[in-house]
């Protein structure tokens, strides 16, 4: 759960620099992809979806299975 909410922040700041920057879609998806990989979400380039012309809207697509330990 805490790489997820990592994760999240990540998302979120890489979108945040790629508004400041005018990065187009291709590099935002590599710095999620990248995001993804450093905090260990188990994830591909395929699950990530990044749509918009100045306005990116960033998706990735993806689950994760929790043992409660009950």
């Amino acid at each position: 759960m805490v790489n997820k909410m990592r994760f999240q922040e990540g998302i979120e700041s890489v979108a945040r620099l790629a508004s400041v920057n005018r990065q187009n879609a291709d590099c935002i998806h590599t710095a999620v992809l990248k995001e993804a990989q450093n905090r260990e979400i188990p994830i591909v380039a395929e699950d990530i979806h990044v749509t918009g012309a100045g306005g990116h809207v960033i998706a990735a697509d993806h689950s994760v299975t929790v043992d409660w330990g009950v």
